[in-house]
């Protein structure tokens, strides 16, 4: 399993923490939508992680010919001290899916990780971020973050998409106002778009933009900010789906 994920998803430095093996335990799950599920667990051992980062996630797979790992968005932050994944979960779901369901309190699963480079650092002042969906998981990492003052010296402004139901809305709610973040829903692409080329007039280079969503969503907005001159674009395609 590592070898194949590490030739599709290796970079050297922010993704070297996938050689990190780690035990969770199982707590318990939320609906959080129609169709999207969160799961927590708690580590065996404490660590720290980045909000925004990702990892893989292993448990076992009976009579299943599937890949028995899949990689997730971490969307808690550590002062939480527990890991949180989301994802959809439609009906006919994978066996991967089926046992993220079936599990029960106490069992234990494996994480790689966490890894990636969808986080904070010190030469950030304005993050436009922009979620698709079940894409919003790494942000309700970094909103804890700020939210607990670990960025004092970021703002983000984040476009969340999705079609009328959105995932952690409630957290968020709990959370504004708040001076260092605002939070731009929207229901069409269109709407998105409009955000964003709003942010993009304001502020063009002087924001880093962080994208998070399904792979034909961030190729579209990657193309978008290029064309427009971005330079400054990060984005994580580990959400879920």
């Amino acid at each position: 399993m590592k070898n194949v994920f590490i030739r599709a998803f290796f970079k050297p430095l922010d993704y070297i923490g996938f050689f990190n093996r780690r035990t969770l335990i199982f707590t318990g799950k939320t609906k959080e939508t129609s169709n999207i599920y969160s799961f927590t667990f708690t580590p065996v051992k404490p660590f720290l992680w980045k909000g925004g980062q990702h990892g893989v996630f292993s448990l076992p797979l009976s009579n299943s010919e599937e890949k028995n790992w899949r990689a997730f968005s971490i969307a808690s932050a550590s002062h939480e001290r527990e890991i949180r994944i989301a994802t959809i979960i439609n009906e006919n779901p994978s066996a991967f899916k089926q046992a993220l369901l079936q599990l029960k309190p106490n069992d234990t699963i494996t994480l790689y990780g966490p890894f990636g480079e969808m986080y904070f650092t010190e030469a950030m002042r304005t993050v436009v971020g922009v979620a698709g969906g079940v894409g919003i998981t790494p942000f309700r990492a970094l909103i804890e973050e700020i939210a607990h003052n670990k960025h004092p010296f970021v703002k983000l402004i984040l476009i969340y998409g999705s079609q009328g139901e959105y995932a952690f809305r409630e957290s968020f709610e709990a959370i504004l106002p708040h001076p260092n973040i605002t939070i731009l829903y929207a229901e069409k692409p269109e709407d998105v778009n409009r955000h964003l080329d709003t942010q993009i007039e304001a502020l063009g280079n002087m924001a880093h933009y962080f994208v998070s969503g399904s792979p034909g969503m961030i190729g579209a907005l990657r193309t978008k900010l290029q064309q427009k001159g971005i330079r400054n674009i990060v984005h994580d395609t580990f959400t879920g789906y």
